[in-house]
């Protein structure tokens, strides 16, 4: 059976984590969601993140190997 895992609530903590990752890609608020999700999965390393816009995440989580971005089928 599938796991959803963990729910994780959003800090400060998280927060601070996205907006540098906002920042270090140049991106707006636009991308908001998406880096909380980055930094989230940053935080919880190993987790994978199932996107339809794989190239976003890719971009915002790096070249960390704790994070496999996995585009929708």
């Amino acid at each position: 059976m599938f796991s959803w895992g963990v729910v994780v609530d959003t800090d400060r903590a998280i927060a601070t984590v996205a907006g540098n990752l906002l920042g270090r890609n140049s991106l707006d608020s636009r991308h908001a969601v998406d880096a909380f999700v980055a930094a989230t999965a940053l935080g919880a390393s190993p987790a994978v993140v199932i996107t339809g816009d794989p190239g976003d995440f890719t971009r915002l989580v790096g070249d960390d190997p704790g994070v496999l971005v996995q585009p929708l089928p």
